[in-house]
């Protein structure tokens, strides 16, 4: 999903996309932890395109949700 060209090259519609088709609602959490920790190890997301794009779609998780509820806003915090 974070590969290396296709983060330079790709819309972030295309991964939104793509990541509600490898998983569904119910993996919102496991797939937050582990954008969560992708984001912690810059090695592991040596691009910034990589970065972009896993924050994106880490909010992209919770969009619809009250802010309350996130349990990512601590990381977009630290981001900030």
């Amino acid at each position: 999903l974070l590969d290396d060209d296709s983060t330079e090259n790709q819309t972030f519609e295309y991964f939104v996309q793509h990541l509600y088709q490898i998983f569904g609602k119910q993996d919102s959490y496991k797939v937050g932890c582990a954008f969560t920790l992708l984001l912690q190890q810059a090695d592991l997301l040596p691009k910034a395109s990589q970065r972009l794009v896993a924050i994106v779609l880490l909010y992209e998780l919770y969009r619809g949700d009250p802010i309350a509820t996130n349990p990512f806003c601590p990381v977009f915090i630290q981001l900030l």
